[in-house]
């Protein structure tokens, strides 16, 4: 009979684990489990309903790349942040042009123990994450987003493998590298800055599965 995995690791895609895979195996830790689970909203929880099938863990924890909102706090490329609230967004919906029926939970938590750990393992605030179908581009809605989302950062995958984490029964973690400003430059800031964030992110994962 297989032995639970106590820790699953999950990002949107393969950069960003590389980094992660690395220094786990260097830390003598190859043996926690990293898996992309695939790029939004929809793609994301398909793939982390199908590995807790599969896997079984006690506990997940979603890495990858986030964007800051608007009045967040200073940008600072790869700081690294753990999510606390995690909101689906709709601008529709903000503006009361659209609802989303009741049985569609548009807010999960993390889990808070874990939450702690990984602050004290060098990440540095905790934040609440706004999971949105596209990448927001326009400045005016990122401002929109923030203020009536009551967001700080936005990722595409938060709470697609939430919900299946919760669906499961099974704690969630989510842990990001901010590479940009949500906005017009959003896109740009991104690749300049995602795999320094993605380094900064397995830093502190390291920090904290040694502990």
């Amino acid at each position: 009979m297989r032995a639970r995995i106590e820790l699953l690791i999950l990002a949107a895609h393969e950069p960003e684990l590389e980094p992660l895979r690395r220094r786990l195996a260097a830390a003598g830790r190859a043996d926690v489990p990293c898996h992309p689970v695939g790029v939004g909203l929809v793609a994301a929880a398909a793939g982390t309903a199908r590995l807790l099938a599969e896997l079984q863990p006690a506990a997940v924890l979603l890495t990858g790349s986030g964007g800051l909102y608007p009045d967040a706090g200073p940008f600072r490329a790869a700081e690294v942040v753990v999510g606390s609230e995690l909101r689906l967004l709709d601008s529709a919906c903000l503006q009361g042009q659209a609802a989303l029926p009741p049985p569609l939970r548009s807010e999960l938590g993390t889990d808070g123990g874990r939450r702690t750990e990984l602050l004290a393992a060098g990440a540095a605030r905790a934040l609440a994450i706004g999971t949105t179908l596209g990448i927001t581009t326009d400045d005016a809605l990122a401002a929109r987003l923030a203020r009536s989302g009551r967001c700080q950062v936005e990722n595409l995958e938060t709470h697609g493998v939430a919900q299946a984490c919760h669906d499961a029964g099974v704690p969630v973690s989510v842990l990001l590298g901010i590479t940009n400003l949500v906005g017009s430059q959003g896109r740009a800031q991104w690749r300049s800055h995602a795999g320094a964030a993605a380094e900064a992110c397995a830093e502190v994962i390291v920090r904290w599965v040694r502990r």
